[in-house]
C-alpha cells in the first residue's frame, strides 16, 4: 500500500463523501437502489489516518515512526531512530497495529489477528459520509491479546458499541473524537 499525503487523505475524504452523496441521491430516484449496499471504508483511508496521527494516537510511542506492515500488520510502530543494527541493538520489530473503519453501519469482523496485535484501531465514521456530521471516533486498545472479552469475539461480527464495552475493559483504552479530519491528521 502506498502512503498518501495529508492532502491526499484529505481529498479521499471529499470522494468517499462525494461517493455516498451520489448513492443517496440514486436511491432517491430509483427505489430497487436501495439494495445496493453503502461502499466500504477504504483500508488505504483508515491506515494512512492512522499513519499520519500516530503520534497523537499512540503517546507513549511519540518518537516512534509509523510504517505499513505489509503481511505482518496493518502498520508497525518503530521506536526512532531505527538506526543500524549492532550486536547489542539488533533492530527492532516493532509493535504491530491492525486497523478497522466502519462508517454508519457500525459492524465488522474482528480477526483473530486484530485480537493477537499490540494495538487495535477501530476508526468509527458514523454517518459522516452520508452528510450527517457526525464526529470521527478513533478507538485505540493497548494489548487487546490481554483482554477476555475482546478474545472471546474473533472471528465474529461485532457491532461498536459491544465492541467500546469490551475494550473500556483495556487499560489505557483511548478514545479520540474529532469534529474535522483535518484536526487529527
Amino acid at each position: 500500500m502506498s502512503t498518501l499525503t495529508r492532502l491526499e487523505v484529505l481529498d479521499l475524504e471529499a470522494a468517499m463523501i462525494a461517493t455516498f452523496s451520489a448513492q443517496i441521491a440514486v436511491r432517491a430516484t430509483h427505489p430497487l437502489a436501495k439494495r445496493i449496499k453503502f461502499p466500504g471504508v477504504p483500508a488505504s483511508f483508515s491506515e494512512n489516518i492512522v499513519l499520519l496521527a500516530a503520534s497523537k494516537l499512540f503517546p507513549k510511542c511519540s518518537n516512534c515512526t509509523a510504517h505499513f506492515g505489509g503481511k505482518r500488520a496493518d502498520i508497525i510502530l518503530f521506536p526512532a531512530p531505527c538506526g543500524a543494527a549492532t550486536p547489542s541493538a539488533p533492530l527492532p520489530s516493532g509493535l504491530a497495529v491492525e486497523v478497522k473503519a466502519t462508517a454508519s453501519r457500525g459492524t465488522l469482523e474482528l480477526k483473530n489477528r486484530d485480537v493477537q496485535a499490540d494495538f487495535l484501531v477501530w476508526l468509527a465514521f458514523g454517518n459522516r459520509f452520508e452528510g450527517g456530521g457526525d464526529p470521527i471516533i478513533v478507538n485505540v486498545v493497548p494489548n487487546p491479546r490481554s483482554n477476555a472479552l475482546l478474545q472471546g469475539v474473533a472471528g465474529r461480527v461485532v457491532k461498536l458499541p459491544a465492541f467500546i464495552a469490551a475494550a473500556k475493559h483495556s487499560p489505557d483504552f483511548t478514545q479520540h473524537v474529532h469534529q474535522h479530519l483535518n484536526a487529527l491528521i
